[in-house]
């Protein structure tokens, strides 16, 4: 009994030894060999097809070309500018040609934009403002421009408006002060700096970030440089930015949407249609203090809207805001905020 059993013992060490040497033998020559689980492992070295190779979990195909935008999906991988982007979800409520991307170099979030023409991958360029996102392009190897912005967590302005109504209702003035006051101060320096209307400056386009409640306008697609318009046309759209800031300020006050005549702000008054009359802001919200409710009832209730009687109504809101308990908000807090938005800049300029 002793005897098989030693027997056995010497067998299963020369079975061992045998497939030691087959497979040192097999790499030497650069052969398939076989393994315990039957899976034919071929050496990148070998010159033979890998095809049978076995994939790994998380390798998939690098996008080269993001020209049929549509088709990219969440885990897919695009290659922009030689930087491999990781594509976190297909795409964003309301803009079906944004999406959430992570840089896998840097780890660091970004925000991928399908870039029509050269016209907004420019216009963003250009803008420097604490409360404007910074955007930047790059392209695929096939040569098509995306844009590339910072990712800036937080709901859009709309939504915050309906929670902070729905929330806290008797913090809806201050807070709607609170948060007008950057968007004025974004609206001019598009206005009298940056040369640049922009046409979609709505509740939809700007994020509120969380913790500070600051405003960032994003989506600058259909923006127009003063000096790319004709005259007559720049005259008809001259008072689009601060017209904006009135609709969002009335929304912000009141939860009720107003829309102005014709696509481009033309100076001819503010219209709700039938459906729903422009009313003054006390008539939604009795909160409304009787002065603030007389600024935004005297630009709401002209006729005709000029230029002139804009900047008189930016001028009355920001003076209104600024008095007593909202100066924390005033000028003193601007340096606060463009060295968080120059942060945000260079962290971003450094992960592109």
């Amino acid at each position: 009994m002793k005897h098989k059993l030693t027997n056995l013992i010497l067998l299963l060490l020369t079975i061992s030894l045998l497939h030691t040497l087959a497979v040192c033998m097999g790499r030497a020559k650069g052969a398939a060999v076989p393994t315990a689980v039957g899976i034919m492992r071929v050496p990148l070295s070998s010159g033979q097809d890998n095809s049978l190779r076995p994939r790994a979990a998380d390798e998939r195909t690098i996008i080269d070309d993001v020209s049929d935008w549509k088709s990219i999906k969440r885990g897919d991988r695009v290659r922009l500018d030689g930087r491999i982007c990781l594509i976190l979800n297909d795409n964003i409520r309301h803009h079906p040609h944004v999406k959430i991307a992570k840089r896998l170099d840097t780890g660091q979030k970004v925000i991928l934009k399908q870039a029509f023409d050269r016209r907004e991958i420019v216009i963003m360029k250009g803008l420097n403002h604490p409360n404007i996102i910074k955007g930047f392009s790059a392209k695929d190897d096939s040569g098509n421009s995306v844009m590339i912005s910072e990712y800036t967590k937080g709901p859009q302005l709309r939504l915050w408006v309906k929670r902070l109504h729905r929330d806290f209702p008797k913090k809806v003035v201050p807070k709607t002060l609170d948060i007008i006051l950057p968007i004025i101060d974004a609206a001019e320096y598009l206005q009298y700096k940056a040369k640049v209307i922009d046409i979609d400056m709505t509740y939809e386009n700007i994020i509120v970030r969380p913790g500070n409640d600051e405003p960032a306008l994003f989506d600058f697609e259909d923006a127009e440089r003063f000096r790319d318009l004709p005259a007559e046309e720049l005259r008809r759209m001259e008072t689009t930015n601060f017209l904006n800031v009135v609709e969002i300020a009335y929304f912000c006050l009141t939860k009720k949407d107003i829309e102005h005549r014709g696509r481009f702000c033309i100076p001819a008054g503010i219209d709700g249609g039938d459906e729903s009359p422009i009313l003054p802001p006390k008539t939604f919200n009795p909160m409304i203090p009787d002065e603030l409710n007389a600024i935004m009832w005297d630009i709401l209730s002209k006729q005709d809207i000029t230029l002139a009687d804009l900047k008189g109504f930016i001028a009355n809101m920001k003076r209104y805001a600024l008095k007593g308990r909202h100066t924390h908000i005033g000028a003193e807090k601007k340096g606060t905020r463009a060295v968080l938005q120059n942060k945000a800049g260079k962290k971003l300029q450094a992960c592109i």
